[in-house]
């Protein structure tokens, strides 16, 4: 793709001012259930996510800046609990702009201005029981780790099954953060494209007393989640060097410590990032 030339004309010993750049298009498909034992019910949504990427051309040391724009959202499936939360939240998200640097290897470095999506609690009365509901679309932290698994190279050098670490945090604010390592393991080829699988080894550190959740009265006091499963698989197309596709899944369970009750908590979430050179949802 040529890059575009900005408006005016330069004179002959003048450089075009323009940052040269190739555009992608990323969709997003979240699948969540989640158990709410406190409100006999289980919680089921689908929703999707498309942006637009406009990528620069890697500098001397192979660092590129990307400018994402969310253009369109979508909610495929919602129980009667969490729709409304969520179609607001993915309303909200249409039209967001932010901007990230990657490194050689696929790593954000700097994120500046990503979607801020705090948990938020919303009233709820299933069965003539009261009580609230927590949603979340997708946070900065999700967005940084998409971007990484979006971007990831792998190393050319590399052979066989030797794996490939990175540092990572997932902070989710009033309800507490994972750290830990991810793992990077080439598994050969399939259907043309690289396959590498990831997973992620995590510790959890719950929040600081007193943590609120917007839109409730309540507080966590404390809390004990843990991870039984934590990763996913890329497809890297080793010509174009890019990824086309991943599939990420994250299922945790544990309990919460609030100033009303102790909350029990279990979800399941399965997420597939896809890259395209067109819209894919302009057809």
């Amino acid at each position: 793709m040529s890059p575009a030339v900005p408006n005016g004309t330069a004179s002959s010993s003048q450089t075009p001012q323009y940052v040269p750049k190739i555009t992608l298009y990323q969709e997003i498909d979240v699948q969540r259930a989640s158990k709410m034992p406190i409100l006999e019910t289980i919680s089921l949504s689908q929703y999707q996510f498309l942006s637009q990427l406009d990528i620069s051309l890697p500098d001397a040391e192979g660092i590129r800046t990307v400018g994402q724009t969310v253009l369109d959202t979508r909610l495929l499936k919602a129980d009667d609990l969490s729709q409304a939360q969520l179609a607001d939240s993915l309303k909200k998200l249409k039209g967001w702009q932010f901007s990230y640097t990657l490194s050689k290897d696929g790593e954000v470095l700097k994120m500046m201005a990503g979607p801020a999506d705090a948990p938020v609690a919303g009233k709820v009365a299933p069965k003539g029981t009261e009580g609230f509901i927590v949603t979340s679309v997708m946070d900065e932290a999700g967005w940084k780790e998409l971007a990484q698994i979006s971007f990831y190279v792998p190393d050319e050098q590399a052979s066989g099954n030797k794996r490939h670490l990175r540092q990572m945090t997932h902070d989710f604010g009033p309800l507490g953060s994972f750290t830990g390592e991810t793992s990077f393991v080439r598994k050969g080829m399939q259907q043309g494209l690289l396959r590498i699988d990831y997973a992620h080894k995590l510790e959890y550190r719950a929040p600081a007393k007193g943590a609120a959740i917007a839109g409730s009265p309540i507080s966590v006091s404390g809390a004990d989640l843990r991870p039984d499963i934590a990763g996913g698989s890329i497809w890297y197309d080793q010509k174009t060097k890019r990824v086309r596709q991943a599939e990420d899944h994250f299922h945790v369970k544990g309990e919460i410590a609030t100033n009303i009750a102790p909350l029990g908590i279990e979800e399941q979430q399965a997420m597939t990032v896809k890259l395209t050179d067109v819209n894919p949802w302009s057809k």
